[in-house]
């Protein structure tokens, strides 16, 4: 399942057999001195009896060592929660898988019983026995084709689930329905994530649920590339998705999709860079989102790197209760377009719907900026902030701006989307339920769509903002 595929399907391993390899702790005579697999008898519900089987392991991280390319590994739920603070490489402890697959029909998975969600907590432990940056929940170190599925993971202090690069990168990890929170951590919390995925090629991130992180970053990475993160229900933290250092080789940067971002303090999409000369992002994308009380919805802060950045596409998303859809600096091929902007709220200070910075020796250029419905925000544009600013406080006067940007916002309107409640629920939101910012049948977003056929998205006479026809957005 590579990035590149657009697949919402989960990796294989979906239903265990007697063939796969177990942990269960709270088995009577589960040891790592078993073969992994449970006696004839089965396991508690009689299940999964292997005739050779003289038991399943009893920690996660044996599992993970004997775990051969194509093999599929579960771990049962126990009474009490695992705690695993082995030190097998690299800069954090954990459960580490050292070794991977080298394709689709090698793939490793590392996955929670079906029904059931085994609980992985570190202690905000700086036990370990090794790691410069402590303790994560699972961490892969230089391997590929790994998938890693419903966990609930806590108190990791150096985040819940890690990749890093050793002589390799990992590529094609996928990090699917797992349940990742309270991760206030020991370490530096500009560098945790509930997910870190650094140095990381093609690494899927779907179908989490990622909540109470505190100021520290629910989904966040140095170097990724083409990281596809999707179908994530995202709340309670600082940013929502951080793309803290681009990949050095100007590879693709992130396709964030189809997830819920709630109650953030940061940036719902953040990208930046670490250092002067460092590389900016290329060819990222944010669409089908919806972004409910959020202090800005994209931030791109990349004033000192060392190439211009590039390619980023905005549409069909809809912010409420959001800062500025856009803040940008050094970014040239922005498209913004079919999304919905439905109150907004202070964002480092500002109040822009889109506002841009000096980008130094670099360009600020957006190509498309159309198709927008407003309501209940303030007209209020600004083009260099720190230089030579040009303020635009009603739509008439922002339509004739041509300095950076091209015939802004002429399909745009300020009017009542027409959402299926007009006091939507913050509890339904957080359990995953998006129904509230359906579009009623009269609602003027239905037939604001742009008609040009090549962009993404643009559906002549149809619906703009996430929530349309049979568009998902979050998790199951």
């Amino acid at each position: 399942m590579s990035s590149s595929s657009g697949s919402t399907a989960l990796t294989p391993c979906t239903s265990p057999s007697a063939t796969d390899l177990f942990v269960d702790k709270d088995f009577a005579g589960a040891s790592d001195s078993s073969n992994g697999h449970y006696p004839s008898t089965g396991d508690k519900n009689g299940k999964n009896g292997n005739t050779s089987g003289t038991g399943p392991f009893l920690t996660i991280q044996h599992l993970v060592d004997a775990l051969q390319p194509g093999q599929c590994g579960f771990v049962r739920q126990s009474s009490v929660a695992y705690y695993e603070n082995t030190f097998r490489a690299g800069d954090f402890w954990g459960v580490t898988f050292t070794h991977g697959g080298s394709s689709e029909a090698t793939r490793i998975v590392l996955a929670g019983y079906p029904g059931e969600r085994p609980k992985i907590d570190q202690h905000l432990s700086s036990q370990g026995g090794g790691g410069t940056y402590g303790g994560a929940g699972i961490f892969v170190y230089g391997s590929s084709y790994i998938s890693i599925r419903n966990f609930e993971i806590v108190n990791a202090p150096a985040s819940g689930i890690v990749t890093e690069a050793s002589a390799t990168r990992p590529s094609y990890i996928n990090i699917e329905q797992n349940y990742i929170h309270d991760m206030v951590g020991t370490s530096n919390p500009n560098n945790i994530g509930a997910i870190r995925t650094d140095d990381c090629m093609h690494c899927d991130i779907r179908y989490n649920v990622i909540n109470n992180m505190g100021d520290y970053d629910s989904i966040n990475g140095f170097h990724p590339a083409y990281r596809v993160i999707e179908y994530n229900l995202i709340t309670n933290g600082y940013f929502g998705v951080q793309l803290k250092q681009a990949d050095n080789g100007g590879l693709q940067a992130d396709i964030v999709r189809n997830n819920i971002f709630v109650n953030l303090s940061g940036a719902a999409f953040h990208l930046q860079n670490m250092g002067a000369g460092t590389p900016a992002p290329q060819n990222s994308a944010f669409y089908n989102n919806l972004v409910y009380n959020v202090a800005t919805g994209i931030n791109c802060e990349l004033a000192d790197a060392g190439t211009q950045a590039s390619a980023l596409t905005v549409y069909n998303n809809t912010f409420v209760n959001a800062g500025d859809i856009l803040s940008i600096d050094n970014f040239i091929g922005v498209q913004v377009y079919n999304n919905i902007y439905a109150g907004n709220s202070s964002s480092y200070g500002s109040n822009f719907i889109y506002n841009s910075r000096s980008a130094g020796s670099w360009l600020n250029q957006v190509d498309l900026f159309d198709n927008q419905l407003y309501y209940n925000v303030a007209p209020n544009w600004q083009i260099e902030t720190y230089n030579n600013p040009l303020t635009y406080n009603t739509l008439a006067s922002w339509q004739t701006a041509t300095r950076e940007i091209t015939t802004p916002d002429l399909k745009s309107i300020f009017t009542n989307p027409l959402f299926a409640t007009a006091s939507p629920s913050v509890t339904k939101l957080l359990a995953g339920d998006t129904s509230d910012f359906a579009l009623q049948s009269g609602s003027p977003a239905l037939t604001m769509s742009c008609s040009d056929t090549t962009k993404p998205g643009c559906v002549p006479g149809g619906p703009i903002g996430a929530i349309q026809g049979q568009v998902k957005v979050g998790p199951n």
